[in-house]
């Protein structure tokens, strides 16, 4: 580990409960299309201002639009949402259109773009980060080829510049051994799914797998990733 212990975000559509829970960084979803306009747009404000009022003017706060927008909807949008500060924009646009995150980054040169999670393996990263349209790489280690294709993705943000914050890194071990490891990885999110009041360590999806504390999370020094799987865990295949 390069650090103590990881700084974690939550990702979920209930910001009292996770705040209750102690985290301090917060991605909320997007609701709106293109073909909701103006009136979309307005709406989408008025939730964003909303969270950002709730969480105060020091959180960490990012809204996730998870491949909605075209070019021209996602430049209107980052806009719009300058005055609240996010910390980034996630996903506006589909994955493979490099040249549309160039021309939106651009555009409005201060608003963080993050993507990744739907990219496969270092090329299309390479190709990704060469086009200039990102600020934060996101792989899913779980997706894009595992821990050793995930450091070279890392390599080539760092070398550009860029910080890599994994997609779910605080969700699986894997993930949360890799992003305490690496220098640029500042941060990881969690998803919540589990509805209010239900503690974190009863809807963890693996056996042993720590969870964030406070909006912090520490690993413990066991064997490999941590985890404590049992034969009765497992299913035979059939």
């Amino acid at each position: 580990p390069c650090r103590d212990e990881l700084d974690v975000y939550a990702s979920c559509s209930d910001l009292d409960w996770a705040m209750e829970l102690g985290f301090r960084k917060f991605k909320i979803g997007n609701f709106i299309q293109p073909s909701d306009g103006v009136a979309g747009i307005n709406r989408l404000e008025d939730e964003v201002g909303a969270a950002r009022d709730k969480v105060g003017p020091d959180a960490d706060l990012m809204l996730n639009v998870v491949m909605g927008y075209n070019v021209e909807f996602a430049i209107r949008v980052a806009e719009r949402l300058l005055p609240y500060r996010l910390s980034w924009l996630e996903e506006p646009l589909m994955p493979w259109d490099h040249g549309g995150h160039a021309r939106l980054k651009a555009a409005v040169p201060t608003m963080p773009l993050a993507t990744g999670e739907t990219h496969r393996g270092r090329h299309a990263f390479a190709a990704l980060i060469a086009a200039g349209g990102v600020d934060i790489v996101q792989p899913d280690i779980g997706w894009t080829g595992g821990i050793t294709e995930t450091q070279k993705i890392y390599a080539l943000a760092e070398t550009a510049g860029l910080q890599t914050i994994l997609h779910v890194g605080a969700s699986r071990p894997e993930a949360q051994h890799f992003s305490l490891a690496m220098p640029e990885c500042v941060l990881a999110e969690y998803n919540i799914r589990s509805a209010a009041g239900i503690p974190l360590e009863e809807v963890r999806r693996v056996p042993g797998m720590p969870v964030p504390r406070d909006g912090k999370l520490r690993l413990s020094d066991a064997p490999g990733l941590g985890t404590e799987y049992r034969p009765d865990d497992f299913a035979p295949f059939r």
